[in-house]
């Protein structure tokens, strides 16, 4: 070819991504309405399958990283997308399954006067699991992956340039689904997008998807290895040992980042499932905090670039810092809203630290412990990043219950970035310790 085919491998990890926004919350949220209406199930019932989806998906991830090492990112993905395309076209009988299946314990629980509709909470239980877990979770695992995998040196700038791509479409996704269930009702939705998925990712990923560039007789980045005559200019980059999962979880650095991603996926979550209420609750009202929102997503597009271009020459935990600072900014909005001040606050943290995340997540854990056991290791982190997603919620809910507002919740989230930033410090690259005698034994 006339250029580095890990070019192509970023263009496709992007749309695999891509694909997953049927079981992301954003996509999740275009179908709340109707299938609440459909199952006759509060919104609150349903949050809460939601996060018991959710969570349980968190616990199978491990499997998956670890079965994605094995098979290597093409067949995997070609399986996590047939599987998520048989997901989301359960999701679009969930009606019917309530009324034959499971009818009976829908009507034996009513029959005991109880709130509960068992019957549609169970089957929405599991519907969001499965598109969690194939979607949210096993989908976007392996274009991560791989995309780690073909890159080293320019890991950070392709990494931002996938999440330009990512971050634009995820943004717009309720404007694109909205349209698709008024026009085929959200169970013909639910139809078109699995099979979409089905044919368009499932061809995408069996004819470009790549595990590794030496399978295909390439080195990372499209050059020849080098033998280093200095050091190089960014010490990070030097990759010295492969770390099995097990050692990478002995290690702070990992339980840091991964934490810290979890936090991050908890708090956006949570502001984004409730934004509406929030804006009113904080006095500005839900559809300006909801423009506001949405005005952040260029300084996220642009922080997401700086930092992707960033990475390739400084280390991992000061942009760690950065998304602490953003997050202190973000709650310090919230907390001076309805004023102006609140307003830009909130707008310019939201975009810092939400703009860091996409380039941490995808170069972290190859740079600190190599490719060869990536999906074992990315696998434990992304669970804990869908547990946070899974409680971020409900959280929130049950702290405006007791206290009667949000602002609680959002002194908490506050200290937990300043506690963040401390932490960062420490969170070094464990490359760093490996002696020179222990990395000849490598």
């Amino acid at each position: 070819m006339p250029f580095f085919y890990g070019w192509v491998i970023v263009v496709v990890g992007a749309l695999g991504m891509i694909g997953s926004i049927p079981g992301q919350t954003v996509g999740v949220g275009a179908f709340s309405d109707a299938l609440c209406e459909a199952l006759h199930i509060t919104r609150l019932q349903l949050s809460y399958a939601y996060m018991g989806g959710t969570a349980v998906s968190g616990f199978l991830l491990p499997i998956g990283g670890q079965l994605l090492d094995r098979f290597g990112s093409r067949r995997f993905f070609v399986l996590a997308s047939t599987c998520f395309s048989l997901s989301l076209f359960m999701m679009s009988q969930l009606d019917h399954i309530r009324h034959g299946p499971l009818g009976w314990i829908t009507n034996s629980w009513h029959a005991f006067g109880l709130e509960l509709n068992l019957g549609s909470f169970l089957m929405a239980t599991v519907g969001f699991l499965s598109i969690r877990f194939f979607g949210q979770g096993l989908l976007t695992l392996a274009p991560r992956a791989m995309l780690m995998k073909w890159w080293n040196r320019r890991r950070g700038m392709v990494t931002a340039i996938s999440g330009v791509l990512v971050s634009g479409t995820f943004a717009s996704a309720p404007a694109l689904l909205l349209p698709l269930i008024h026009k085929f009702g959200w169970s013909g939705a639910y139809a078109l997008l699995a099979a979409c998925i089905l044919v368009g990712l499932g061809l995408i990923g069996w004819l470009f998807f790549r595990d590794n560039p030496e399978e295909c007789g390439l080195q990372m980045d499209g050059k020849e290895p080098v033998v280093e005559t200095e050091e190089p200019k960014n010490p990070d980059l030097v990759m010295r040992k492969e770390f099995t999962r097990g050692e990478a979880l002995r290690t702070y650095s990992f339980w840091f980042f991964t934490l810290m991603m979890a936090f991050q996926g908890l708090f956006f979550t949570a502001i984004s499932f409730h934004l509406v209420d929030l804006g009113d609750s904080l006095g500005l009202g839900g559809e300006r905090l909801s423009h506001l929102f949405g005005s952040a997503g260029l300084i996220t597009i642009t922080t997401n670039l700086i930092v992707g271009f960033a990475l390739d020459h400084i280390r991992l935990r000061y942009v760690a810092m950065v998304i602490g600072l953003g997050g202190i900014t973000c709650c310090s909005g919230l907390l001076l809203l309805p004023g102006p001040l609140g307003q830009g606050l909130f707008v310019l943290g939201l975009g810092l630290a939400w703009g860091c995340f996409p380039s941490v997540t995808g170069v972290t854990y190859a740079r600190y412990f190599g490719r060869k056991h990536i999906g074992a290791i990315s696998g434990m982190a992304m669970s804990w990043l869908v547990w946070g997603s899974a409680f971020g919620p409900v959280s929130y809910a049950q702290i405006k219950n007791w206290s009667g507002g949000y602002e609680e919740a959002i002194w908490v989230t506050l200290v937990v970035y300043a506690l963040m930033m401390v932490g960062a410090y420490f969170a070094s690259n464990p490359q760093r310790k490996i002696p020179v005698n222990e990395e000849a034994m490598v």
